[in-house]
Order: structure tokens, then sequence, then C-alpha cells
């Protein structure tokens, strides 16, 4: 039987990537929040019904870090109820990879995160991401968790292309060093993603 993986958050950054990456093998379904709203439980069950996948994975979020916290209740709507509404509508037997990001932590310890480290997010962006693994660990405690940070790739708007821009412009640039990130390629990421379905 082939694969069949149904894409949310499929016209992102990353999204954008694993639709590139999918193999002729993988027959991949992607919807964008307009076509999808991850917060209506009807819509959940009814794509799940008709296109029965396989694999969910879950790359739609509320990003806006900033916005977030004076738009409290709807990142978590998105990041956690969301997530929620996913694992009670997949089907049992649907695997589910669900991106979330490095924010769940404080950002306070001097080396790399492991996965069981205390989370303690400083932002709304964290605590509501953070809120929408617990939620989809506890209804659906085998679906696949991915912590990403500073997703970069050659088109889409990131930390990387405004560097490269400014660059360009300027002959001296004055860069805030009080942040500490491991970039993370988008490709690599989206290519890591669609292997775990196969």
């Amino acid at each position: 039987m082939h694969e069949r993986i149904v894409l949310l958050g499929g016209y992102g950054q990353l999204g954008n990537l694993i639709q590139e990456t999918q193999p002729a093998d993988i027959k991949l379904y992607a919807f964008n929040s307009t076509d999808f709203d991850i917060c209506n439980l009807d819509q959940h069950k009814l794509v799940y019904k008709d296109l029965a996948p396989t694999t969910i994975i879950n790359a739609s979020a509320y990003t806006q870090v900033d916005q977030a916290e004076t738009e409290q209740e709807r990142a978590f709507e998105v990041n956690a109820h969301g997530p929620a509404l996913l694992a009670e509508a997949s089907p049992k037997d649907c695997r589910i990879i669900h991106l979330s990001t490095d924010f769940v932590f404080d950002g306070e310890k001097q080396t790399p995160y492991k996965p069981n480290d205390i989370t303690a997010p400083v932002s709304i962006y964290g605590a509501s991401k953070l809120a929408g693994e617990e939620k989809l660990s506890t209804l659906r405690p085998d679906s696949t968790i991915i912590r990403t940070a500073w997703l970069y790739s050659a088109e889409s708007k990131n930390f990387m292309n405004t560097m490269l821009m400014l660059m360009a412009e300027r002959e001296e640039l004055a860069i805030v060093n009080d942040q500490f990130g491991t970039p993370t390629s988008a490709a690599g990421l989206a290519w890591s993603a669609v292997a775990f379905c196969s």
C-alpha cells in the first residue's frame, strides 16, 4: 500500500520543501490555513475520512512570536487546541509527525538541549507550542514530535536570507549577540520528515 500523507501547513517554508521532496510512490495532500482550519474538528474528521492518510505531518502553527504576546488566545487556539483536535480525529493506525520549536525551553542552558530536558518557555509562543506537544503526547503518545529552530532555505524569509541581503547592501552590520541558535536546513528537515514516512 502506498503512503498517503496529509500535510498541514503545506505552503509555509517547510511545507513547500516537503512537497518538493515528495517521492513518486507517496501520495501527498497539502493544505494551507485557507483550505484547512486546524481548529475545526469537523474538518479534521472529514479530511481524514475522505483521504485515509497513513501519515499526518503537522507543520502548521501560529508563529508570530512577538505578536503572540497580545494575541494569546489565538496562539493557544492554533498551537495547542489544533494539535489536540488532530489527535482526536486522526485514524488510530495513522502516524503523526508534529513540528514544534526550541522555544519550549528557556534558552539558559549552555550546552545543546536534549529531548528530555526540562521545558520552561518564557514566551506565549513557546508556552502555546509546549501545550500543543503535551496535548498531542497525552492523546496520541505514539506521535513523533520534532523540535526545530532557526529554519532557513534559499527562497523564504528567514534570518539567513536577511543577513545575506544586508551584507550585500552594507559594508558593516550591527547584530545583537545575546541570542544563540542552531540554524536548521528546511530542505534537510523536509527530507527527514518524508523519509520517516517510508
